[in-house]
This record gives C-alpha cells, structure tokens and sequence, in this order.
C-alpha cells in the first residue's frame, strides 16, 4: 500500500516532469522529440510542434492531457480541432491510455470519475472536454487558474478559434499546446506561428527523426518506416509540397499561385544592401474601423516601416507623412489615393510636397499583361524580391501578408492579384503593409511606360 508521504513525494516530482508522470503512472515510453516536446509544455506557457505524419504527435498530447488533468487538483484541459473527428482522435487514445493508469499511485478512486469519450470528470470543477473548434465562444468561455488547452491538427483551426484560446489564457497556470502537419498553402494561424515568432516554444520533427528509421528496423510499431517514405517519395516526388509536408514535416516554399515564396522574404530580411536613392515615402491609408494606417520609406533598395496608425482623421496622417518627408529630405510621397486617401494627397499637395497617386484600380501601363495597376505594382515587387534587389525589416505583419498574397490568370490571359478584401478573408486583416511596400517601389505612372512595355509575355511565363 502506498502511503501519503510516498504519494506527496511523486505529485510534487510529476507536477513538473510529465515524462515521470506518463512513464510511473500511464505506462508510456517516449522518444527522444517526444520527451522534448512533454519537457517543453512543463517549462512554458505555449508550445507548438509541426512533424511528419506518424510521428506520435496523439500519442504524445495525450499523456500531456492526463499529466495536466491529474497534477493539478481543480484543473481544466481543453482539447479541440476543426473537426469533431480529429477531436474523437486524440480522445481514443487518452481513453485507452486512462484504462492502464496507476491511480493507487494517485490516491484517486477510478469508480468516481466520469469517464466518456470527450469527457474526463473528477469533481464538477475538475475536468478534461473536447470540443470542436467551430464556436470558439465556448473556448473562450473557460477560464480556470491551472488550464491546458490542446490544439490538434491546427492548421484547420482558424485565427478566430486562436484568440478566443488566447483570452482565457490569462492565469499563470495556463498553457497551450499546439500540434499539427504543416498545411500545403502556407496560411492559417499555425503558419503564422512559424513565419512570424509568435511567442511559442517551437519543435520541428521529420520522418526521418522517427528511431525506426534511424535505425533501419522498427524499434517503436506505429511510427513511420524507411518503406513508407519510399513510397511517398516515389508517389510525389520529393519537391512536391505533399512530400514536403508530409515527410519532411516542413511548409513549403510556395504554392502554385503563391506570388512571393517566403524564401525570398525571408533572403531579403536576411540581406544588407547599401541605402542610395531615390529616397520615398509611402502611405496606405486605412479605411475601416480595423485596419491600420502605413507609412513606409525607402533608400533606394532598403525599405522600412516608418509608423503605423489607428483611426486617425486625414489631417493627421497628412502631418506625419508630411513630417517624414521632410525629415527625410524625400523627393516622393507615394499615396494610396482610392477612398479617404484621396483626402490625405490634396493636403499634401497644398503644402507642396511631391506626391504620386497610387491607385491600384486604375489601368496598367502594360495592359496587355496585367489586368490592372495593383497587378503590375505587384508584379515588379516580386521581380525585386526573385532578383535580390530588396533590402526589408523583419516585421511579421509584412511578412505574413507578402507570403500570403495570391495571383491567378484573368479571363484575358492578364495577370491579375487577389483584392484586399479576399486576402483579408483569408488572413483575417487587410494587407496595408505590403500595400505600403508595393507602393513603395511602384513605377511612376507616366513617363517610365517604357520598362514595362517591353515585357513579353513570354519573359513573364519563364520568370514565374
């Protein structure tokens, strides 16, 4: 018979060691990654894995689900995904899993927990649920001192869900456990934890982690083997975004219609040009409650964010564009005109400042090419971005909105990018910094027709 003494002992050991807890208590044994993901979620406060598939990614969550449950009395975990399915996943195995427990070593009567599929009960205000994540208001909902929140195949799970978790993650007992495959189309909020260092606990795993292979036998059944990736590499190839995701546990570089690979963003973040001329100024003028005013400069190839503002009136944003030029000794101010911006260039222009009209609606200087001006401004800055003629600042919101942009073909056979508003259906905000970025670089107008007039089509197909 255990005794008190012995069971305090082991609770204040576990409480911070669930490779310990899942070991003495479950019965699991865990790899190397897994071991460093359970050590991880200890430590922290968010912690996001992205692996291959078959790699234990489940089997691993959930040990951290009953570890959490069982160490912390009055505790709460939630676990969700974007489809009840994948929730009744993780859950199947936490239930076998709480079939094989120890709880002689808890000092925890098994015959009085309620125990269902999505639902662990010890006392009504201790508990583990599963949810599906199409209404995060019942996410956001929970709040308890010692919470966990485990999110399964999250690149399904979409920024709304995210920050519904992230209002009831205000206790210092709360954590967050993001898992998942990397998605195929680089976007979605468990993306965006990779491409903007969000502020997670971040592990990355492979197939080729996997002992099995490491080893050439299988040492743990279930996990990936050497054959399985063979057969994926002779199903897809290994450049193939499916390989890339699948096996390698890695976002791709791009998408079919993705316009800037986030290699190329991330080379010219990387990249230290010398600042030259011309020395410009741009704005992006906000036109709803939530999107955000965007100043940017440039010296020569080297741009960056100047300042970003909030609903502000015009006359303000005029005085500090205004400010920033003259600051700068600049020879342009590139303004968004389209709306309210338009407001924002008439001022200037009373006070003499030399502003060009940025109007992506309006029609192309090589219209036979692109369905519009947005489509060529665009078009040129993926050409700076490709040749490693950019210089830019690591801030994640341009980040995110640069690799997210989209293009497709217009009936015409014109270039055309996606509208404001798609991509603000997608990332769940307007692109305003890469916007401010495009009209920053953009040509003029008039008198500089001749640099793309002479585009061919054909250089504009080989260039892609």
């Amino acid at each position: 018979m255990i005794g008190l003494k012995e069971v305090a002992k082991n609770m204040a050991l576990y409480y911070h060691d669930p490779v310990a807890f899942s070991y003495d208590i479950i019965g699991s044994r865990h790899t190397d990654y897994q071991q460093k993901v359970l050590y991880g979620i200890a430590d922290n406060k968010k912690v996001a894995w992205r692996s291959s598939h078959g790699l234990g990614k489940t089997y691993t969550a959930a040990d951290v689900l009953l570890w959490f449950l069982f160490t912390r009395p009055n505790s709460r975990v939630i676990t969700t995904a974007s489809l009840w399915r994948q929730v009744g996943i993780l859950w199947n195995e936490a239930g076998g899993k709480i079939q094989k427990m120890r709880f002689d070593k808890l000092l925890i009567d098994r015959n009085k927990i309620d125990i269902n599929l999505g639902i662990i009960r010890i006392t009504p205000n201790w508990f583990a649920k599963g949810m599906a994540s199409d209404d995060p208001e019942k996410l956001e909902g929970q709040h308890a001192e010692d919470i966990l929140f485990i999110v399964d195949e999250a690149k399904l799970v979409s920024h709304k869900t995210f920050k519904s978790i992230s209002g009831a993650l205000t206790s210092t007992g709360a954590k967050l456990l993001v898992i998942s495959t990397p998605s195929e189309n680089n976007e979605g909020y468990f993306y965006d934890i990779w491409k903007d260092g969000l502020d997670f606990v971040k592990y990355h795993t492979s197939a080729f982690d996997s002992p099995n292979i490491k080893h050439g036998k299988i040492i743990v059944p279930h996990l990936v083997t050497q054959e399985w990736v063979d057969e994926c590499e002779n199903d897809w190839g290994k450049d193939s975004p499916t390989y890339i995701t699948k096996v390698l546990g890695d976002f791709p570089d791009i998408t079919e219609d993705t316009l800037i690979p986030y290699k190329w963003v991330e080379q010219a973040i990387d990249r230290s040009l010398q600042k030259t001329t011309p020395i410009e100024v741009s704005c992006d003028v906000a036109r709803y409650g939530s999107d955000v005013t965007v100043i940017m400069q440039r010296h020569g190839p080297v741009a960056r964010v100047s300042s970003r503002m909030a609903k502000r009136d015009t006359m303000e944003v005029a005085g500090a564009v205004k400010f920033l030029y003259n600051n700068l000794r600049a020879t342009k101010a590139k303004i968004d005109v389209i709306g309210i911006g338009s407001g924002v260039c008439d001022r200037l222009r009373e006070q003499r400042i030399g502003v060009m009209d940025c109007n992506n609606a309006e029609k192309a200087i090589d219209s036979e090419n692109f369905l519009n001006a947005r489509a060529e401004n665009y078009w040129h800055l993926r050409t700076l971005f490709k040749e490693g003629n950019i210089d830019i600042e690591n801030n994640k919101f341009l980040v995110q909105e640069l690799t997210s942009l989209k293009y497709k073909y217009h009936s015409s056979g014109r270039i055309m990018v996606e509208s404001k508003e798609d991509i603000r259906k997608r990332i769940g905000r307007s692109p305003d910094y890469a916007d401010a970025l495009s009209y920053l670089f953009a040509p003029k107008r008039y008198g500089e027709a001749s640099q793309f007039n002479s585009i061919k089509k054909e250089q504009i197909a080989s260039s892609w």
